[in-house]
């Protein structure tokens, strides 16, 4: 009677073992898709914000009627834009944010949002990109007075 025992606590420690081995391979895929799964929404909601800041400023420049106008418009929404190489047909703003999405200083910014703006004609386009991650294109007819 003793060897019966003897080889049934066997089998059962090997089946406890093979258990334990087929959860923890079983928990270490749960942990690498969840893993994944945060990095993919981490990237998705930096995508988000981009979209929101592009389109915010292509709305300001579908809503103005000079470039004077989209160049006060977006120092409106965004006081700390930088506001450079501005004449009567062109102009580049920029405005810095840092990993989180909020407005920064240009040192501490980990993505730049710039708005290219030309007026040719009747027409002003604004080319709008916020790092590599968002990029966006815009135009608005204008009555020429």
């Amino acid at each position: 009677m003793k060897t019966v025992r003897s080889h049934s606590s066997a089998l059962f420690l090997f089946e406890l073992i093979i258990s334990i081995l087929f959860f923890s391979v079983a928990a270490a895929f749960c942990v690498q898709f969840i893993a994944k799964a945060h990095t993919i929404s981490e990237g998705t909601g930096q995508y988000e914000k981009a979209f929101n800041e592009c389109s915010s400023i292509a709305e300001i420049v579908s809503a103005s009627q000079s470039m004077e106008a989209v160049c006060e418009g977006i120092l409106l929404f965004r006081p700390e834009a930088v506001v450079e190489n501005i004449d009567e047909d062109q102009a580049v703003i920029r405005i810095f944010y840092d990993e989180a999405f909020n407005c920064s200083a240009e040192e501490e910014a980990d993505v730049v949002l710039t708005a290219q703006l030309s007026q040719e004609d009747n027409m002003i386009y604004a080319q709008i990109n916020a790092g590599d991650i968002y990029s966006l294109s815009s135009a608005k007819h204008v009555r020429i007075n």
